[in-house]
């Protein structure tokens, strides 16, 4: 964990601080600080609402998996993770640290934190593949691949998540396995089966699915009015579609290690912004006000650790 925190530490710090060193600090400042301050309240209340999607797409996972877990402890893990992922290797290690300790088990936790992140995925490149196929000149704007690129991770998660609740994928799956790695008694063979187990039991939940696709839908059109509320209020010439196009590519630059995205968002959108007429400076402050958001969560999370409360109560 202290390895990979060095590991992400110096990779954010050397990313912003290519950004500042080529941006100019005092054309950042000046967007801040003309920004509308209405716009910004706007944005923040809407990410509310992705918030309360999101955690609503990770309990339809939880009662899939058998996860006696509620709404609102998930909540909490959620804001509480946020807070974790300043420490641990990524978000999704904390929440599956969180929602295993709550749980009572780890495996079971891991496959819905993955299913969330399938889900998650989906969506995003769902919605970016209309805005591209809405706007044919602004993916040859970005790059000629865009489109391919963006096309083929869709298909490649959607399968995932489809062969999660697939009883002939867990069968597959099940001999694919070495005899006696299925019955050794070894930490490696037991989580294998407790893996397997989990899945089996989501083939009697396929509902879960356009469940919880339809909560990723909300979340993630909610971060788009997010967006686009950040770059009305900053002054950006973007409209809903154009952010949509860039979408994706951020999902796929958030796979980079860093620093709650610092750096690597920054650098990601004055390259991709650019090419659609934004400034650097003004995509720089539109990071930053994303930034700002991040944390907010973060600062809740915190609040609830210093309350001693973590989302660790159970529902049957």
């Amino acid at each position: 964990m202290t390895n990979a925190w060095w590991l992400r530490a110096p990779i954010s710090a050397a990313l912003l601080g290519l950004v500042l060193w080529r941006v100019p600090v005092t054309e950042v400042k000046d967007s801040l600080v003309r920004a509308d301050a209405s716009g910004l309240l706007a944005a923040l209340a809407v990410y509310a609402v992705a918030v309360a999607a999101r955690a609503a797409r990770v309990r339809a996972f939880c009662r899939a998996a058998g996860a006696p877990l509620g709404y609102w402890a998930v909540l909490r893990i959620f804001f509480v993770g946020q807070l974790a992922y300043s420490v641990v290797p990524s978000v999704d290690a904390a929440y599956v640290g969180l929602l295993g300790a709550a749980g009572r088990n780890f495996t079971r936790a891991a496959v819905i934190v993955g299913l969330d992140r399938l889900s998650g995925t989906v969506a995003a490149f769902a919605i970016g593949m209309l805005a591209l196929a809405l706007r044919p000149d602004l993916a040859s704007t970005l790059h000629p691949l865009a489109p391919l690129l963006v096309g083929t991770v869709f298909a490649g998660t959607l399968i995932g998540l489809l062969a999660c609740f697939s009883p002939r994928i867990h069968a597959a799956l099940w001999r694919a396995i070495p005899t006696p790695l299925r019955e050794g008694n070894r930490w490696v063979a037991v989580i294998a089966r407790k893996f397997l187990e989990t899945l089996r039991g989501l083939a009697d939940h396929k509902r879960a699915i356009p469940v919880s696709l339809g909560y990723a839908l909300v979340f993630q059109l909610s971060m788009l009015a997010v967006f686009a509320l950040l770059a009305r209020a900053l002054g950006l010439s973007l409209d809903a579609v154009a952010l949509a196009t860039v979408f994706p590519l951020m999902v796929l630059l958030g796979l980079v290690p860093s620093i709650l995205g610092i750096g690597v968002r920054d650098a990601g959108y004055v390259v991709l912004l650019g090419q659609l007429g934004v400034s650097a400076a003004q995509a720089v402050a539109f990071s930053f006000c994303q930034l700002a958001l991040i944390v907010v969560p973060a600062f809740i999370g915190a609040a609830l650790v210093a309350s001693g409360v973590h989302g660790h109560d159970r529902r049957s």
